[in-house]
């Protein structure tokens, strides 16, 4: 599936989303939100640096990348201009082909908190920025066939850092977004969402 068929399913998921919250709303706008988002993550970095992440000792592999991601939120908008928000993340799995048979995926969460700064157009729309921490778990399995490959889980607390678009619809929201998680200098995720929430 390549990446117009990914990003038009993510935005017909998120109507059908929107058109639930949309039964959920209130006319008042609660400064608290929550909200949920679909997308796909894609991987960055080459093979070799991937096998500096998990220690494989090789690069002897293909890498197989942009899986389905998904994410919840909530989140506190101080004014109009600067939000906080905690987030989780699955960004799903990046596959390892070290031969015909032979394989390892790559399974990555986050649990995130961040300060958005926004800069609104008028009521409806607002462009903003994203800067935070994530805790990260990257979890190991299989194996690419060799047994003196030792392959090691990772996890670790670094940057998290995205730009987006809002809109705005009495008690709803609806966002487009790109993120970037990097998990040491040599790894690093790319996750493109489109969500929906509702104030509360």
């Amino acid at each position: 599936m390549n990446i117009r068929h990914r990003v038009l399913g993510s935005l017909f998921t998120t109507t059908l989303l929107f058109s639930s919250f949309a039964i959920m709303a209130q006319d008042n706008q609660s400064a608290f939100y929550t909200g949920l988002g679909l997308g796909f993550s894609s991987l960055e970095n080459s093979s070799g640096d991937v096998s500096d992440f998990i220690e494989a000792g090789t690069s002897d592999f293909d890498t197989r990348d942009s899986k389905n991601t998904y994410k919840v939120f909530i989140g506190y908008r101080i004014n109009p201009i600067f939000a906080v928000e905690a987030n989780y993340t699955d960004l799903g799995k990046v596959r390892l082909r070290g031969n015909s048979v032979a394989n390892t995926d790559i399974k990555t969460k986050a649990y995130g908190a961040s300060v958005i700064g926004h800069i609104p157009f008028g009521q409806l729309a607002s462009v903003y920025g994203r800067l935070g921490l994530n805790y990260w778990d990257s979890d190991v399995r299989g194996n690419l066939g060799d047994s003196s490959i030792s392959l090691q889980s990772q996890s670790g607390t670094d940057p998290l850092y995205g730009i987006g678009l809002q809109l705005n619809f009495s008690s709803l929201l609806v966002r487009a977004e790109y993120e970037r998680l990097d998990m040491d200098s040599n790894y690093k995720l790319d996750s493109f969402t489109v969500s929906a929430g509702v104030h509360f």
